[in-house]
């Protein structure tokens, strides 16, 4: 019997739950980061062997209100905000964040 898109999905998160989640961070000596690295396809001499992916494009409307209002606000936020540090404050960073989140928002509503 072949298994369908659920049950192989079902699967997956049952071996996600049994492995302990590590941030490439935590790795405490450079053989076990390459290891991992190896494993993702990734020789750990650079980022550029990590393959880029190809950015959809979308068609705008010019007339588009809710669009210009939310461009306004994106451009009102970043503008209270200034420059963003590495050691700027989480919170800051995290709102940064969410216009990201905001402006994807926009593109991705059809």
């Amino acid at each position: 019997m072949k298994l369908g898109p659920a049950s192989r999905l079902a699967d997956f998160i049952k071996e996600c739950k049994e492995r302990k989640k590590r941030s490439f961070t935590s790795y405490k000596t450079q053989k076990d980061l390459k290891e991992v690295l190896a494993k993702y396809g990734i020789d750990g001499n650079g980022i550029g062997a990590i393959h880029q992916f190809p950015p959809k494009t979308y068609t705008l409307e010019d007339n588009d209100e809710e669009l210009k209002q939310c461009i306004r606000e994106i451009k009102r936020r970043l503008g209270n905000m200034g420059t963003i540090l590495a050691d700027s404050n989480e919170a800051m960073q995290c709102e940064y964040i969410s216009l990201f989140f905001t402006l994807r928002y926009i593109l991705s509503r059809e």
